[in-house]
């Protein structure tokens, strides 16, 4: 009888490949943020930025290529209704993040709602980009397509 469920130790390496990829996506972006914030002398901009508005787009579309690529190099089913559904969901939560972070660029100083909205479609990408990746990175494991390095 063959094992359908993955064991801990594949899904805590494909969490782990998911973060890693998280950590490559979005630390340019931080860093970023983090010197202008230190050339600005104001801590405040480290969550003010409207680069995490860049970030979350990063990550979004990030997402769907990892996702894909992934898939595409295994022969394992892929689910285009669910694909479909996050590529709509990217396509809105691009466009919001453009015009929040347009609309705090004109302003100058973002207004409170604009800075909730943009680290809550943080949040949301942030969250989708590790399911992801992470189910992209274990289905691959569960086949043994790719080795556990452990």
């Amino acid at each position: 009888m063959r094992k359908t469920t993955m064991s801990y130790e594949k899904t805590r390496s494909a969490l782990a490949t998911a973060i890693v990829e998280y950590a490559f996506v979005v630390s340019p972006v931080a860093i970023y943020i983090g010197m202008e914030a230190a050339a600005h002398d104001s801590w405040r901009f480290l969550y003010q930025s409207p680069e995490w508005g860049i970030a979350t787009m990063f990550l979004m579309f990030q997402a769907l290529g990892f996702y894909l690529r992934k898939f595409l190099r295994s022969s394992g089913a892929f689910s285009l209704r669910a694909f479909s559904a996050y590529s709509l969901l990217t396509l809105i939560i691009v466009v919001v993040a453009a015009i929040s972070s347009y609309m705090s660029l004109i302003a100058g100083y973002p207004s409170t709602g604009q800075v909730v909205l943009r680290l809550a479609l943080l949040i949301v990408a942030s969250i989708g980009f590790l399911i992801l990746v992470g189910a992209a990175s274990g289905h691959r494991l569960h086949r043994g397509e790719i080795k556990d390095d452990q």
